[in-house]
C-alpha cells in the first residue's frame, strides 16, 4: 500500500466524531477528482474550492432538508441549509421533501443568496476543516497542497491516479466515519444508505410493477383507495409509501398501498392510516401466507419485530 493512500485512510480513521465537516469535505474532494472537477495547470491538477463547498452544500440539503437528520446544531451550514429550507418551502404549497436537485431552480432565482451562502461557507470550511484536515495526531500529511489566496487544492498525478484506483475503499470508510457521527443525534433507519447516496440530485426510480400487480392481485374486483375506502379505478390507481420513502428509504412491500394518483404526499402519515396499514398487512398474511411470494417473509418481518410502529414511532420525534 503507497504511503499516500495510507495517509489517506489515517486522515479519515482519525476523524473524532464531533462534527460532520471533515467527512464532507473529505468526500466532496475525493467526488469532485473522480467527476473530473478540476484544471490541469503545468502537470498539476487544479481543484478550486468553490466546486468542493457547492458539493457539501449539497450533501447537507439531501441529509438536513430531504432525509430530516441533523448533525450538529452548532454548524455554520446546518444554519445555511434551515435558512434555505425555510425561503423554499415558503411559497410551496406541499411540504414534502425535494432532493437538491429538485431546488435548482429557487437557487436560480435566489443566485445572490446562494452564492453568498457558498461564501460563508467556504469561511468557515477554510477556517477550521481546510487546512486541519491534512494534520494526522502531530504529523502533517501531504494530501493536497492548499492555497488559500487562489482558493484552490492542488494535486499530483500520481495522487490523482491514487484517488481514482481506491475510491471504493476511502469513500466506503468515510460514509462509516460519517454515519457514527450522525448516529449519534438521529434514530432514523438505513443512515449509511442515506450517507452513501448523499450525492444524488434526483431519486433514482425502482421498478415496483410486481408490487403493483401484487396488490391489484389482493384487493381482486374490490379495489378502493387506501386513505379513502372510495372505489378506485386500476387505471387511476398508483402505489404510496405510507411511511415516507425519504424517511425509510426502502420500498418494503408491508409498506406499500394503492391510492389516487391524484392524491397529494404527506410528511406524516395519520395514526387511523397506521392502524389501517397494520391490520391490511394481517388480511394479506392470512390470504397469502406469511411469506406471501414474491415478497419472501416481507410481511413476517415487518409484524414480527413491530417495524410500521417502531418506524413511525422515530419518524415523529
Amino acid at each position: 500500500m503507497d504511503k499516500y493512500l495510507t495517509d489517506w485512510i489515517s486522515i479519515i480513521d482519525g476523524m473524532k466524531n464531533d462534527n460532520t465537516y471533515k467527512a464532507s469535505w473529505g468526500k466532496a474532494i475525493i467526488e469532485s477528482l473522480l467527476e473530473k472537477d478540476y484544471t490541469i495547470v503545468k502537470g498539476k491538477i487544479i481543484v478550486e474550492e468553490y466546486f468542493i463547498v457547492k458539493r457539501i452544500m449539497k450533501y447537507y440539503w439531501n441529509l438536513n432538508s430531504y432525509f430530516g437528520l441533523t448533525q450538529g446544531r452548532f454548524l455554520v451550514v446546518e444554519k445555511i441549509i434551515e435558512d434555505m429550507h425555510k425561503q423554499f418551502y415558503k411559497r410551496r404549497q406541499s411540504d414534502f421533501p425535494v432532493l437538491f436537485g429538485g431546488i435548482e431552480s429557487f437557487i436560480n432565482r435566489n443566485s445572490i443568496s446562494y452564492e453568498r451562502n457558498v461564501g460563508k461557507l467556504m469561511r468557515a470550511i477554510n477556517d477550521n476543516v481546510a487546512y486541519r484536515f491534512l494534520n494526522y495526531k502531530r504529523n502533517k500529511t501531504n494530501l493536497y497542497k492548499l492555497d488559500l489566496e487562489k482558493k484552490v487544492l492542488i494535486f499530483t498525478k500520481d495522487q490523482l491516479k491514487s484517488i481514482k484506483d481506491n475510491k471504493k475503499i476511502l469513500l466506503e470508510l468515510i460514509h462509516y466515519k460519517w454515519t457514527l457521527n450522525i448516529e449519534k443525534f438521529n434514530l432514523s433507519p438505513k443512515i449509511l444508505k442515506k450517507v452513501t447516496n448523499v450525492n444524488l440530485a434526483v431519486s433514482k426510480k425502482k421498478n415496483l410493477d410486481k408490487h403493483h400487480a401484487f396488490l391489484l392481485k389482493y384487493h381482486g374486483d374490490k379495489l378502493v383507495d387506501f386513505y379513502t375506502g372510495d372505489k378506485l379505478d386500476p387505471a387511476n390507481a398508483k402505489l404510496d409509501h405510507v411511511i415516507p420513502v425519504y424517511y425509510i428509504y426502502s420500498y418494503n412491500m408491508w409498506n406499500l398501498v394503492l391510492t389516487d394518483k391524484k392524491r397529494k404526499k404527506v410528511r406524516i402519515p395519520l395514526e387511523k392510516d397506521i392502524q389501517r396499514l397494520k391490520r391490511r398487512n394481517i388480511d394479506i398474511m392470512e390470504k397469502f401466507g406469511p411469506k406471501s411470494y414474491p415478497f419472501d417473509g416481507d410481511f413476517d418481518d415487518a409484524y414480527n419485530n413491530n417495524l410500521i410502529d417502531m418506524f413511525y414511532d422515530a419518524l415523529r420525534k
